[in-house]
């Protein structure tokens, strides 16, 4: 199996926290798809001109500040909310796609392909959300059903609408997102800016940055705790490394959620 050409990282965290609606799906796939483009762009201007340490650098801030501050003004054009989280997340969102062109290469026709597809998986990811939770389809009310319920909203739907989309585009395009003698560890730069972003549980009893970082320690130790043991379990090949890893975080999220 070849590795995927679309950044993988970058539309899994998107996935993850930016699934809730078709709007929202669609704005942050579209602006992680250019930001991947821009990162290559900005890497073929650069190279032979600059060192490459340079070259890296500017890649990765510029690709970084152009893709959170354009999100920013999508998100001040609809009126959404805005703030610093949020222009952070949207920030890593634009360093990992300029990870992916820096230190995994990518060829054109096979990058806009893929992500594309990813792209459509992931608006039909919004579109199932956000019917579920409000009985609406890009933002218009369609109908009221008793099994709507807000809990769809939740990142934990997130964690799993990721894992399963990046497992069937893995059989789709015949990749894979894994190490065979190891952890995935390209799992980290998608599940740590997850945690930071949104904890699952919260301890009142103690100081509000004290219990956020209370909370991302034990989520994470119970991830690797996980991710130690899906070594040695035999998923199939579409499913290994980074998509049954966020699976797994996906049942975390929903154990934590009752404390």
């Amino acid at each position: 199996m070849k590795k995927a050409k679309f950044p993988v990282e970058a539309i899994a965290l998107g996935i993850i926290l930016f699934s809730k609606t078709m709007q929202e799906a669609m704005i942050v796939g579209i602006l992680v798809i250019f930001s991947a483009i821009f990162a290559e762009e900005i890497k073929r201007i650069l190279k032979h001109r600059v060192p490459e340490w340079s070259e890296t650098i500017s890649v990765l801030v510029l690709t970084g500040v152009v893709c959170a501050s354009i999100l920013q003004l999508a998100y001040a054009f609809l009126g959404w909310e805005r703030s610093l989280k949020l222009w952070g997340i949207h920030l890593i969102l634009g360093l990992l796609c300029a990870r992916h062109v820096l230190w995994k290469g990518r060829e054109d026709d096979d990058l806009l392909r893929q992500s594309a597809a990813v792209w459509g998986l992931w608006i039909l990811c919004g579109l199932i959300r956000e019917f579920l939770s409000y009985g609406r389809i890009f933002g218009k009310e369609m109908v009221q059903w008793d099994i709507q319920s807000i809990q769809f909203q939740n990142v934990m739907f997130g964690f799993l609408a990721s894992g399963m989309i990046l497992a069937f585009a893995n059989s789709l395009f015949k990749t894979k997102q894994y190490k065979k003698n190891g952890y995935c560890l390209d799992a980290m730069y998608v599940v740590i800016p997850a945690i930071c972003y949104i904890q699952p549980m919260k301890f009142s009893a103690f100081r509000e940055w004290i219990g956020i970082g209370l909370a991302i320690f034990l989520v994470l130790f119970f991830f690797l705790s996980i991710q130690k043991k899906l070594i040695f379990s035999r998923p199939a090949p579409a499913w290994r490394g980074l998509p049954v890893e966020l699976l797994s975080m996906g049942f975390l999220y929903m154990i934590l959620n009752v404390y």
